[in-house]
């Protein structure tokens, strides 16, 4: 479950690192003009009052992409979620250690002795008001 800072985190790197990108887009066009570093197609020059206008946005796209995958993936490794008690893990793909499935197994069987103490009560109890 997320609480308050871990979606300021996660929520706010990622709108960080769009303004990044928006920001990186206008130094590499200004930077490319100076250094030629990649030929720029002229037809990308548009509009002609703020050319180049196309590239801060795709950097922004491209830098939120790959930075919401790089921080979702440290968020994962760092703060695993954690398997409730009823949720059902697969055991072809992540199998179940021996210990646990004895553990598993011997929590059914104090299920089934609690049901069986219920209804053995619930007799004692119709037997005694005969």
């Amino acid at each position: 479950m997320l609480n308050r800072f871990d979606f300021i985190l996660v929520g706010g790197g990622a709108a960080g690192l769009t303004a990044a990108g928006c920001l990186l887009g206008g130094w590499f066009v200004a930077a490319d003009a100076k250094e030629r570093w990649l030929p720029l197609p002229p037809e990308l020059a548009w509009p002609p009052q703020n050319p180049y206008l196309i590239i801060k946005p795709a950097f922004a796209l491209i830098l939120f992409l790959f930075g919401s995958a790089v921080i979702s993936t440290v968020y994962v490794i760092v703060r695993p979620q954690k398997t409730g008690r009823f949720d059902a893990i697969d055991p072809s793909i992540f199998p179940i250690p021996p210990s646990e499935k004895n553990n598993i197994e011997n929590m059914g069987q104090l299920e089934m002795n609690k049901q069986e103490t219920v209804k053995d009560q619930a007799k004692k109890k119709a037997n005694m008001q005969r």
